[in-house]
This record gives C-alpha cells, structure tokens and sequence, in this order.
C-alpha cells in the first residue's frame, strides 16, 4: 500500500467540496407541436411549434434530458427563436406536464395533462416581441421542478407551452422546433455540483492502490 499523505487527501476533497456553480444548455431531447384545429395530426417531426391561438388552441410539447445535471439546482432559463411572432398582449407559459407522450405519436386529442397552476409553471412572462433569440428567466418554482427531475428522471414529462388565455388570433407564435437548423426551445439550468464529485472519490481510491 501506498503511504498516503492526510494533507493529499483533503486537498482533493477540498477542491471537490467547494465546486463553482455549473451551467448546463439543454437542447430538446424531443419536442411536439399540437393543434386543436388538426386534432388526430402528428406533428413531432415539424421544424417550428405552436405558441397561442389561431382556429383553436396551439400549444407544444418539450422534454429535456437532465440526466447530466447532479446536485442541487439553483436557477433556470429558457431560450426559444420564432420564426414568426404576431405580438399582442397576453403571457406566455410553459407548464409541467404530469403524464409521458411520444413524440411521434402524440397529437392533440391524445395530449398528456398538464398543471397550469402557479406551483408548476417553468415560465410565465408577458408576451415578448420580436424573433430572438430571447432568454428568458423561469419562475421560482422551476428550480423545484426541475430539482425533481434530476432526482427521479422518471419524473421528467417535459412542459407544455400554451399561451393565456387561450383564445384570440394574437398574440401567437411559431417557436423553432430541434428539427430546425435555428436555435429549438432550450432549457439553461444552473445548479451547485455534489461536493464529492465522482471524480474526485476515483482521485482519492488510486491513493490507497
């Protein structure tokens, strides 16, 4: 066995006990427009989503995969590009969905449920103008929401997009989907990093070898 130094040790586990804040830029892991005006259509394979209203309700589905986030979440963003926007007044949500879906396969009439109360929604903003990119923060209860997901990824339906309330042609728009060459719909998590990162216990393991 290795003579290991006390002072070795704790410098690795120091390093690794006071990590700087990390930030993750997650793109769609998949992502769904829905129309209540095309209600058996799939549309998981579109290049821009459904933000508002025009001949019924246009909302979008978006999931991420959080898998590579550990620790504790601090904050959260999200950034989205339009290929159109018709402003107006009005807020702009992105609420939990509670239910799984495919994104091949869902459409409007079979749309998992969302919550849409204050305590799960991610983003709820006025309405921006312009086409972006805009960056976004999510609300305080995000960094909950979130937090669950990286705890129990089984958890994680993505979020709804929709606007509020749903109706009137404007404000409405068309939010760059993953199969776009434009930026899609990302999710900025910002979180504190375990205090011992696997990392740093494989450090420490090759010491005792």
């Amino acid at each position: 066995m290795r003579s290991v130094s006390f002072l070795a040790i704790l410098a690795i586990m120091t390093s690794a006990a006071f990590v700087n804040a990390a930030e993750e830029v997650l793109n769609p892991a998949a992502d769904s427009p829905l129309w209540e005006g095309a209600a058996t259509r799939n549309f998981g394979s579109a290049t821009y989503g459904y933000w508002g209203w025009y001949n019924g309700c246009q909302r979008t589905l978006v999931r991420y995969d959080c898998t590579k986030i550990s620790g504790k979440v601090t904050g959260a963003k999200l950034s989205f590009q339009f290929m159109r926007n018709d402003y107006g007044t009005g807020k702009m949500w992105a609420c939990k969905v509670t239910e799984t879906w495919v994104e091949s396969v869902v459409t409007w009439n079979t749309q998992p449920k969302h919550d849409d109360a204050v305590a799960s929604r991610l983003l709820d903003i006025d309405w921006v103008s312009g086409l972006g990119p805009h960056t976004k923060d999510c609300t305080a209860a995000a960094v909950a929401i979130i937090q669950g997901w990286v705890d129990t990824p089984a958890t994680n339906y993505g979020v709804m997009l929709k606007k509020n309330p749903e109706s009137g042609t404007v404000p409405r728009c068309y939010p760059y989907m993953k199969e776009s060459s434009s930026q899609p719909v990302r999710l900025i998590v910002t979180y504190t990093p375990s205090a011992v990162a696997p990392a740093s216990l494989g450090k420490i393991k090759t010491l005792f070898k």
